[in-house]
């Protein structure tokens, strides 16, 4: 049985997301090259040869167009002219020269009836060629061509990636390489690129890691090895992040955190150093192994890969022992073990369940789905979990550990110090999370029990340090696991792989939990405030739900279904929600609080923006939207007002859903079939009810029409009538000033059959691309 391999696209979002922690997130603000920075292979004449080689070993073309002849030919002439050349630099001249007439021929009219394979391939392999000359302009304009007709077209998102790496767009290399490492998860290339383009924008993390994974595919890699160890350097000197205040507030818990996944590695390390099985009590009992040997020789490495913090490896070798014996425990809970390391909480917790499935005493087992619990938020399990293990063996120091962390995530204080302070006793290793939780709790750091009245949990605490969150930092990397350990902690303050779970909790809890600093507004779902996190000392925005979400049980569930589905969406441009709340019936929905304006203020005040703000907004959403839609996650109420731009520079989405599903119950909808959406915004399926990942794309076409000319795109009344003929003004007759590319674009965006349509936010955001010209800087909120 082939068990799965974790998902490169949440290795490669986590490490993204870090980077916009650690390093400056706009182009503009990168570094430009130095000595120091390695660089992308460049070998024209070789890079020429290979493009040659590919046309004499095709096949002849069976009706060739006059275009196509042209094509032959123009290689053709290339071929004898590098011949004829006599030295390198003459060589490369004369590639320059033809490779740039292709470029021309490939983009010229004359081919656009060529067929698509045909085009796709030629201009990919010029594409290469000009890069290699350093004609990157002309190579991403052949990328362009042909990720217009086909988004995911791997071979032109690593050339448009390597383009816009030379031509100083460092984002947008990161963005085309990530593409690549999504639809190819063992492409090299796209890594190499991608820490290329992270070190240029000093996320030396990134770098790091992504020079490790792509080592890890060819140890061979010059460029990435150079990369791998010129980021060690950088990563070491990490105390220049700067982390403001709700940074280093977050770094005490990421710190914690880390140490507990550290401890998958100590298990590891005592389940290796016992040689023989060992009775059910002992937590860290080695699991009998089958006669097979070779089941025995693949489980030993996977346990040395966890031992070594080698998660993916870990996995690799526990999923070939499971091929063999698809019930074996101990490959389980390695498994197990390895993703709770990556921060797979989910499958980790799937996992140990199917070794505890074999042996319900199995006690490392219950360690490690102990811990996948407290990833997950679920503390009750968690404690459930290691009380069971504790049973099994009062001395076991990792038990302790995670009964404490339960209890701390349930607000019982007393009960956690008491399980840090016995878990520090059975292992000195422990004694950090003693004595940094009994100084964030203000609680008597004594090797007892605190004797006499506690403090004031909830009292103001100084910053945590960030000197810890650099350790994190440095040991998760140059450890090589703990790639998704939670860093959006620190741009949210939380991050669950799973959805959020709903916590009841009495009024007093509530009240106890937060401090609510003042009302923001009155939104669709209800009363917005500002509130204060008091155990994590951060700001969060609350929202009440309207009281018809009390009387109505139906519209409750659908509400609470709905709000953890968005939950569980973590991505930089959208809004986080932390938790969701239960007391005395009301319903709380706990959000990320963003600094920063919405759409719909910026527009109030400016009318309308420039070219280049409303094509770095798109962007931004369109990010937001592509990851949502991944995920299965339609918005359905795309509009102004639920766009953010911070004071940071990044765009940020707001309410998928959640908001018209409150509005829903407070007017009482009873068509079965409900129009969930904004008018204006709606597309015309959306408005019979139907909705479709497309629908995101017109609704934001509506929003992008009046970012561009301060208009409403349909006016007036009878707006569905309207929209299914496309009757609206051409952006350039509002702005004359205005692209006239910008018309055919949005009139693909606004296309009334959706089969019709811009099909996904990576093909919106190429034709955006094309038709708007070079990626400007942000604008300021």
């Amino acid at each position: 049985m082939m068990r799965r391999m974790p998902s490169l696209l949440a290795t490669a979002f986590c490490l993204w997301a870090l980077g916009g922690v650690c390093a400056v997130p706009r182009a503009e603000d990168a570094p430009q090259p130095k000595a120091e920075t390695p660089a992308l292979e460049n070998d024209p004449i070789k890079a020429a040869g290979d493009l040659i080689k590919s046309f004499k070993s095709r096949p002849p073309l069976p009706s060739p167009t006059s275009g196509q002849k042209k094509v032959e030919e123009r290689v053709a002439v290339l071929e004898k002219k590098i011949e004829a050349a006599k030295t390198p630099d003459e060589k490369k001249a004369v590639i320059r020269s033809e490779a740039e007439g292709l470029a021309d021929q490939m983009l010229s009219a004359e081919l656009q009836t060529a067929p698509k394979e045909y085009r796709a391939q030629v201009s990919n392999g010029v594409a290469g060629v000009l890069n290699q000359i350093g004609s990157s302009d002309k190579a991403k304009a052949l990328s362009d061509d042909v990720l217009g007709r086909d988004p995911d077209d791997r071979d032109a998102l690593n050339a448009r990636a390597i383009s816009n790496y030379q031509l100083g767009r460092y984002p947008e290399a990161i963005h085309d390489a990530t593409r690549v490492s999504q639809l190819e998860p063992r492409s090299e290339r796209a890594y190499a690129t991608r820490a290329l383009a992270n070190y240029q924008m000093r996320n030396f993390a990134s770098a790091l890691d992504d020079a490790n994974m792509a080592l890890s595919l060819n140890p061979n890699n010059q460029l990435a090895f150079q990369i791998s160890k010129l980021s060690e350097t950088r990563v070491t000197k990490a105390s220049s992040l700067g982390l403001d205040a709700a940074q280093q507030a977050a770094a005490d818990k990421i710190s914690r955190e880390y140490n507990a996944m550290v401890e998958q590695k100590a298990q590891a390390e005592a389940a290796a150093a016992v040689d023989a099985p060992a009775p059910a009590a002992e937590p860290l009992a080695k699991a009998v192994f089958t006669a097979d040997k070779m089941v025995d020789s693949l489980n030993q490495k996977a346990l040395t890969n966890v031992r070594m913090g080698d998660a993916r490896a870990a996995i690799e070798n526990a999923n070939k022992v499971l091929e063999l014996d698809e019930k074996n425990p101990k490959a389980y809970t390695i498994l197990a073990a390895a993703q709770n390391m990556m921060g797979l909480y989910q499958e980790a917790f799937e996992d140990a369940t199917q070794a505890l499935n074999n042996n319900p005493d199995n006690a490392w087992a219950l360690d490690v789905r102990a811990a996948a619990f407290l990833g997950m938020n679920r503390f009750a399990e968690a404690m459930a979990d290691a009380e069971r293990a504790i049973l099994l063996n009062p001395k076991n120091p990792d038990a302790y550990l995670h009964r404490g962390q339960g209890r701390e995530g349930l607000g019982d204080l007393k009960g956690m110090l008491e399980d840090y302070r016995k878990a520090a006793e059975l292992n000195p290793k422990h004694r950090v999370f003693y004595t940094e939780a009994a100084a964030k709790y203000r609680l008597e750091p004594k090797s007892t029990a605190p004797a006499g009245p506690q403090a004031n949990p909830f009292a103001a605490k100084k910053p945590a340090s960030g000197r810890r969150f650099i350790v994190v930092l440095l040991c998760s990397l140059t450890g090589g696991f703990l790639i998704a350990l939670g860093l959006l902690h620190v741009l949210s303050g939380r991050k669950a792989a799973a959805a959020a779970t709903t916590r009841k909790q009495a009024a007093s809890s509530f009240e106890a939990s937060f401090q609510i600093v003042r009302s923001i507004g009155q939104g669709g779902m209800g009363v917005v405030y500002e509130a204060v996190d008091k155990a994590l000392g951060r700001k969060v925005a609350i929202k009440k739900m309207r009281d018809e979400l009390k009387t109505d049980q139906r519209e409750r569930e659908r509400f609470l279904h709905e709000a953890r589905t968005v939950a569980a969406l973590h991505h930089p441009n959208i809004v986080d929600i932390h938790t969701i709340l239960e007391s005395d019936g009301d319903l709380y929905l706990v959000f990320e609080y963003v600094q920063g304006r919405t759409l719909d203020e910026i527009l109030a005040q400016k009318k309308r923006l420039s070219l280049a703000e409303a094509q770095f907004i798109a962007r931004g959403v369109m990010t937001a939207l592509a990851y949502a839609h991944q995920q299965g996650v339609v918005h359905r109420d795309m509009k102004p007002s639920n766009v953010m731009v911070t004071q940071d520079g990044w765009v940020k989405v707001m309410d998928f859903g959640i908001a018209r599903h409150a509005k829903d119950a407070a007017s009482k909808y009873t068509a079965a079939n409900m129009a969930i959406g904004t008018p204006p915004y709606m597309a015309p399926e959306q408005e019979r009810g139907e909705v479709r990942p497309e629908s995101d794309i017109y609704a934001f076409a509506c929003v992008l029409y009046e970012m561009l000319t301060g208009e409403r795109t349909f006016q007036g009344q009878a707006t569905t009538s309207a929209k299914l003929n496309k009757q609206y003004k051409k952006p350039t007759r509002v702005v004359g000033s205005l692209p006239p590319a910008v018309d055919a674009f949005i009139d693909a965006a606004l296309e009334p059959d959706p089969d019709k349509r811009i099909k996904t936010p990576a093909e919106f955001r190429a034709r955006l691309d094309a038709a708007f010209g070079p990626i400007q800087p942000p604008p300021k909120a």
